[in-house]
């Protein structure tokens, strides 16, 4: 594909030969193995309508081609309504290196009198997945400007999220002004099951809302089971993760490890007297948490152990808002020299620290691997391990030494990676 100097009259077997519209891309026949490739530098207006099936052996790819050095090929959506720069309804497809981006969209007046002057509206889907996507992969890409930056239907799953750049996704989902019926922007919005999120920096994902001030999220999960979101780093949107149910579906069952956490609220998630809950079994396993003057992790309405498994996090935040006895143990908590964070009433495990400095490398550059005398170090437990997720942050095997490491980074010996 070569939507610059292309031509649909060509065979688009070679680069010589590449085809010029998305449309046509939509008839290829493609099979088991096959490949459809987008030239690098160049811009194409979708929607991409990606039906197609591989097999677990032989996957369908959707790429680029060209050096390397080049801009990924750009994907963006028409300006006719259509909500999907890709549309997913295949399985066994593998989508590497593609730039997925929004059309202008309107904008709401600089008159408005309701808050949101400037704001991009309009539903915008770099990457939709279909309730009968399954086994799809989306990696090495760059997503922006659009209201979801990926969104998996309830019903999709055993789908890939990885290695990409997840990133300022600012519009506003409605114009309805009351009610709680607008949204703003989500990274990923995640209503499937058994879907992988991991290894991707996903940021920035903030839009102007009339119902919330703000609204914005990094991994939106409504009514979506059996999620492993690991390995990511999450900063500079209202929140990481607000579990919710969704459509007449229960969410539960979801896990959180091994994530960087810069400044925002970590995880909302609901107990069993929450008119929409409960949300069961919500795991979150060695993440670093950075929110000075903030809050770390809320859950509401009746939390208990059914409801929320928190081990082996630091937490440096001004406090925890969990109004019950969750399963909790080897945490550390901390919000600077001379603050008490706040637990609300978390009951601590005797295996948790309250108040001790973590020593990271250094926090104020973002970097938090562990300085040698942590408290941190050989102070977790081996649960993550025993839940499958055997390396850190940096991808050091775990245990480095006698226990696992509290937080995302396993000490060893100063050597591990940022």
């Amino acid at each position: 594909m070569d939507c610059t100097s292309g031509s649909d009259s060509n065979s688009g077997t070679a680069p010589t030969q590449a085809w010029k519209s998305v449309a046509k891309a939509n008839t290829a026949p493609l099979k088991p193995g096959s490949s459809l490739l987008f030239k690098r530098g160049t811009r194409c207006t979708g929607p991409l309508k990606a039906t197609w099936t591989g097999t677990a052996s032989a996957p369908v790819l959707v790429g680029a081609y060209g050096s390397a050095t080049d801009p990924l090929p750009i994907l963006e959506n028409t300006s006719d309504g259509s909500s999907a720069v890709v549309l997913v309804t295949g399985s066994y497809l593998t989508f590497d290196s593609l730039h997925t981006r929004a059309d202008p969209p309107s904008v709401v007046p600089a008159s408005d009198p309701n808050g949101c002057p400037g704001q991009g509206v309009g539903v915008r889907r770099g990457f939709k997945l279909d309730v009968t996507a399954a086994y799809v992969t989306i990696q090495n890409a760059e997503i922006t400007e659009l209201t979801d930056g990926v969104k998996i239907e309830g019903g999709a799953h055993d789908n890939h999220i990885l290695h990409n750049d997840i990133h300022n996704n600012n519009l506003m989902g409605t114009l309805t002004v009351g009610g709680e019926d607008d949204y703003g922007a989500q990274g990923v919005a995640l209503d499937g099951d058994h879907n992988e999120v991991a290894y991707n920096s996903i940021h920035d994902n903030i839009a102007c809302s009339y119902d919330f001030g703000t609204d914005g999220s990094d991994v939106e999960i409504g009514g979506g089971t059996f999620n492993s979101i690991h390995h990511n780093a999450f900063w500079g949107s209202d929140q990481v993760s607000e579990i919710d149910n969704a459509d007449g579906r229960q969410a539960s069952d979801n896990t959180f490890a091994y994530n960087l956490i810069i400044g925002r609220n970590f995880v909302t998630t609901r107990g069993k007297s929450w008119g929409n809950g409960p949300i069961y079994r919500t795991k979150l396993y060695n993440n670093t948490i950075y929110t000075p003057g903030g809050n770390a992790v809320d859950c509401y309405a009746g939390c208990d152990a059914d409801i929320l498994t928190m081990k082996n996090n630091i937490l440096w935040a001004s406090s925890v808002d969990i109004d019950g006895p969750v399963d909790e143990g080897y945490n550390l908590y901390y919000c600077g020299a001379g603050c008490t964070p706040w637990t609300h009433n978390l009951v601590l495990s005797s295996t948790s620290k309250v108040g001790a400095n973590p020593l990271f490398v250094n926090a104020a550059a973002q970097d938090f691997r562990l300085q040698a005398g942590s408290p941190a170090i050989n102070a977790g437990t081996m649960e993550s391990v025993q839940a499958g997720y055997t390396t850190d942050y940096a991808d050091t095997p775990v245990p480095q030494g006698a226990a696992v490491d509290i937080g995302a980074y396993e000490y060893s010996n100063g050597n591990s990676v940022r």
